[in-house]
């Protein structure tokens, strides 16, 4: 804990160093969570340094609750706003007084909060996490950010309302999968919910963020009737080939379907910091082996 202490106050003083480390850490950690021998060692290391409550750790913004290496390394990023980069400048613009906001994959509430905010007492955020101890850390990061206009359903956003298996990642917390990709995850069994089941019928929905690995599809096909209730949509969700191909979904059919629903395909491209209008052939081939892009939808 006084190495965590330490790297909290170093944080405060050397905000570039601590962003370069931090950032250096996020990638290590996913690294680990794709290679099954840095897997094992880094599992073993989590017990080793294992925190046994949560940490606070506080901005400007609010605070959020953290109690593992790759939640407070993500919550660090989050204090110094360098989680998203320009991902955030979208939300920012894109969330107005008022709107619906479905997240759907909310994780700890980084995001959920920003939402709250920027939607206000007359908007709504609905916030879909899964993940029993994210979930709980969801609930009280909105709790203690005063976040009355947002709902946390702990369920897993697919085609159907039912029940599925949630397979863990011990390493990195925003890797959890709804499908098996055989590679020694214990699983737990999840309630599931499809969105059209979920939202009243005739609902519009303003703003989605999506970013469930890989079962985006399965939650498009839950939404249908939902998005086109829905005047103007903005939705931005994570593309990622490799992970859609493991979850037994066809990119390209992926991406056939947004089209076929209205939206205009574009990607976030963070060094222009702009949406970058592609087809479905330049996406693809901008996703070799484990790259992935935020998509920017808007219809």
């Amino acid at each position: 804990m006084n190495a965590y202490n330490n790297l909290h106050r170093w944080s405060e003083k050397k905000p570039k160093k601590i962003f370069s480390a931090l950032k250096l850490l996020s990638r290590l950690i996913m690294f680990a969570a794709s290679r099954d021998w840095t897997r094992r060692l880094v599992r073993l290391a989590f017990k080793l340094f294992k925190i046994n409550r949560d940490i606070a750790v506080r901005s400007g913004d609010g605070v959020i609750y953290a109690n593992s290496v790759d939640r407070l390394a993500a919550a660090l990023l989050w204090k110094h706003s360098l989680l998203s980069g320009f991902e955030s400048e979208i939300y920012k613009s894109a969330v107005k007084k008022g709107a619906t906001v479905l997240e759907i994959g909310a994780n700890i509430g980084f995001f959920t909060t920003l939402f709250a905010k920027l939607a206000g007492e007359s908007g709504k955020v609905v916030a879909f996490e899964p993940d029993p101890d994210n979930f709980r850390l969801l609930e009280k990061n909105i709790q203690a950010n005063d976040c009355k206009n947002a709902v946390c359903v702990q369920k897993a956003v697919s085609d159907r309302t039912g029940t599925g298996r949630l397979y863990l990642c011990e390493e990195h917390r925003g890797d959890h999968r709804l499908f098996d990709s055989r590679d020694g995850r214990r699983s737990v069994e999840v309630e599931t919910a499809a969105i059209d089941d979920f939202m009243p019928g005739g609902a519009v929905v303003n703003f989605i963020k999506m970013d469930i690995q890989g079962a985006e599809y399965l939650a498009l096909q839950g939404m249908e009737r939902t998005i086109k209730n829905s005047g103007h949509l903005l939705m931005l969700c994570e593309f990622s080939p490799a992970l859609l191909r493991r979850a037994g979904t066809d990119p390209l059919e992926f991406l056939k379907k947004l089209e076929a629903l209205g939206f205009t395909l574009k990607y976030l491209d963070e060094e222009k910091k702009s949406a970058v209008p592609a087809g479905t052939a330049e996406l693809l081939g901008k996703c070799e082996g484990e790259d992935y892009l935020n998509l920017y939808l808007e219809k």
